[in-house]
């Protein structure tokens, strides 16, 4: 008996490796696909919808979870498929979570230095070796309901005010305050004005704190995500989709009534603070569109302000959602940005540098 030869005892050994690789190889594709239109919808269509509103909140990470599976499988049988994995890791970490490379800018003229900073769970005194490396003219506090240890608030040379949980330390006078209309959500106001003599010039700051969408994400989890959905609870249940989208119904009035505030300032306007809202979707290009966000225009890095706590996953991956904002209109030129190095805090605060334009600036300040 002729024993086989060796083409014919590897053929059906090649024919497995062929479709291996045929299926790896299609399997990303596909996942490429299918990644870059859920990044699309979750930009453009989450306004409505509770669901897709809430999945801007989870880490952009967990869209990477499928090459944890096929890039070691690639490695082994379809390497030249791993430049394909790392350009979708790439768009993701780079492109999608928005890396900045600007550089400062020079000033040209008077400039003003804002700093944020959401103080409610946190020691505020933290804050000092950041305020002092930064040196801030005005300091806007939100949850500053123990204005005694705020680093800036009762410091020689600063003016300070306050309305209900939002605080404004400057070092230049503060002429007068307020709550922005009836914005309320719980009873709770959402922002404040606050307007300082700024050389002789009035300039109104809108001090935000918009509700957090929190304890309705958390619904999501429960006691894990596949256990509430064997229950019939969490994600699939009525009751928490009907909290989940009379809360984002509320979100939408809340921002669109603020962003009407805004527009009727007539006065050289920053606006900062905690939107709880990431710099993606409809809340984010609801302001964006019209207002130069500082981070935006003249940050680095990712600029992840949130959140700064939580178990041993969370610390791995560090804050991954910008909520925490500088905004400011055609008035002004940001001239850098950076946020709060890591800390044992919620919330990372935020200093922006911002060259006043004129009076009769028309264009954002954006380069």
């Amino acid at each position: 008996m002729t024993p086989p030869t060796p083409d014919a005892t590897d053929a059906p050994r090649k024919a497995r490796c062929f479709r291996l690789r045929a299926l790896l190889g299609w399997s990303s594709v596909v996942y490429a696909v299918l990644l870059g239109v859920f990044l699309a919808v979750l930009e453009l269509w989450s306004r409505p919808h509770w669901l897709w509103s809430g999945l801007l909140f989870l880490p952009p990470q967990l869209w990477l979870a499928p090459l944890l599976v096929l890039t070691p499988l690639c490695v082994l049988w379809h390497k030249p498929l791993c430049a394909l994995h790392l350009a979708i890791a790439l768009g993701v970490g780079f492109g999608y979570m928005g890396f900045r490379w600007h550089r400062p800018l020079a000033a040209r003229a008077p400039a003003l230095t804002v700093v944020t900073a959401n103080v409610g769970q946190r020691d505020p005194r933290r804050l000092a070796a950041f305020l002092e490396q930064t040196q801030p003219d005005v300091v806007l506090y939100q949850d500053g309901r123990r204005p005694g240890l705020l680093p800036t608030a009762n410091r020689a040379g600063f003016w300070s005010a306050r309305q209900r949980e939002f605080v404004v330390a400057s070092r230049w006078p503060i002429r007068g305050s307020g709550l922005v209309g009836a914005l309320r959500y719980d009873r709770q106001p959402v922002a404040a004005w606050f307007e300082l003599d700024w050389n002789g010039r009035a300039v109104v700051l809108y001090n935000v704190h918009m509700p957090t969408p929190r304890r309705f994400l958390e619904k999501f989890r429960g006691e894990g995500y596949g256990l509430e959905a064997v229950r019939w609870r969490g994600l699939l249940s009525r009751a928490d989709r009907d909290a989940n989208a009379a809360y984002w119904q509320e979100r939408q009035r809340l921002a669109e009534a603020l962003r009407e505030a805004l527009r009727r300032e007539m006065r050289p306007m920053i606006v900062a603070g905690d939107f709880n809202m990431p710099d993606h979707g409809w809340l984010y290009r609801m302001f964006a569109r019209e207002w130069t966000d500082a981070f935006a225009a003249r940050g680095r890095g990712w600029g992840m302000t949130f959140p700064g706590r939580g178990g041993p996953v969370q610390q791995l991956i560090g804050p991954w959602l910008r909520l925490d904002y500088v905004l400011c209109d055609a008035h002004w030129r940001v001239l850098d940005c950076v946020v709060e190095p890591p800390q044992p805090a919620e919330h990372r605060a935020v200093m922006a540098r911002l060259e006043f334009q004129g009076e009769d600036a028309k264009t954002p300040g954006r380069d």
